[in-house]
């Protein structure tokens, strides 16, 4: 029992490692080729408090909503929460990616923070120049299978 609950916490750190490292994707508008892009690029751009790459991310209603509030709050200001909201993420998943149409699809994300995870839905539509993120609903908290930090071996 002990021998299959480490292959299980193994097999864990060993994802949050691998999607730890989809998070340093690069933040450009040209990496906008699969529905899931735009959705890494927001979080890397939110990281480095990029917020031109971070508002590139976005179309339609969410786009001018989220342009009103950069320039209200100043770009630097802005970049500056950016980075203050995503500091404490430790690891992003992205998966259920459900295409509703040529142009349109939805996707589970899943947020690791130290005390907690969090759960969004995207939505994203693919325009000329790539998908962009078109909605996404507020976090929910969830409780891990087994919480991040959890030792392997005593």
């Amino acid at each position: 029992m002990q021998r299959q609950l480490a292959i299980v916490i193994a097999a864990v750190a060993i994802a949050l490692v691998l999607v730890n490292a989809q998070f340093k994707r690069p933040a450009t508008p040209q990496a906008f080729g699969k529905p899931e892009d735009p959705v890494w690029a927001m979080f890397q751009a939110a990281k480095d408090g990029n917020v031109q790459a971070y508002l590139n991310c976005f179309a339609d209603e969410i786009r001018a909503r989220l342009d009103r509030e950069a320039q209200e709050m100043r770009p630097e200001r802005f970049g500056g929460y950016l980075r203050q909201g995503s500091k404490d993420v430790l690891g992003i998943a992205v998966s259920d990616l459900e295409k509703l149409r040529e142009d349109e699809a939805r996707m589970r994300v899943e947020l690791t923070f130290r005390d907690r995870n969090e759960v969004q839905k995207f939505a994203v539509r693919k325009l000329r120049n790539g998908w962009k993120i078109k909605d996404m609903t507020e976090a929910q908290r969830v409780k891990p299978v087994i919480p991040y930090g959890t030792k392997v071996f005593e």
